[in-house]
C-alpha cells in the first residue's frame, strides 16, 4: 500500500486511519479524494509525531474544497504556535 519511495493517489476514498497507521520510510505520499475525518487526521498527527520511525519526507492530503476545517479538532492534543499573516 505505502511500500514505494513516491505514491500518489488521485482517488483515495478507499485509505482508512488504519492504512495511514501503516506508514513507514516513504518519500512523497499525495491522497486526493478521500474520506478522512478531521479526527482521523489528528490522530495520524498524534502517531506521526510519537513514531519512533521516519514515516515520510512529505504528504499531502486533501481536503473538501470550501470545506471548513476547525482547527481545535484537528491539532485537539497538539501544541500549536499561533502567528499572523501580517
Amino acid at each position: 500500500l505505502f511500500k514505494y519511495a513516491g505514491v500518489h493517489y488521485c482517488d483515495a476514498r478507499w485509505i482508512r486511519l488504519e492504512h495511514l497507521l501503516s506508514i513507514k520510510n516513504n518519500g512523497v505520499i499525495k491522497l486526493g479524494k478521500n474520506n478522512l475525518t478531521i479526527p482521523d487526521i489528528n490522530k495520524f498527527l498524534h502517531h506521526w509525531m510519537n513514531s519512533e520511525y521516519d514515516l515520510f519526507d512529505c504528504m499531502t492530503i486533501d481536503i473538501v474544497k470550501g470545506a471548513t476545517v476547525d482547527l481545535n479538532v484537528l491539532f485537539r492534543g497538539i501544541t500549536v504556535l499561533i502567528g499572523s499573516l501580517a
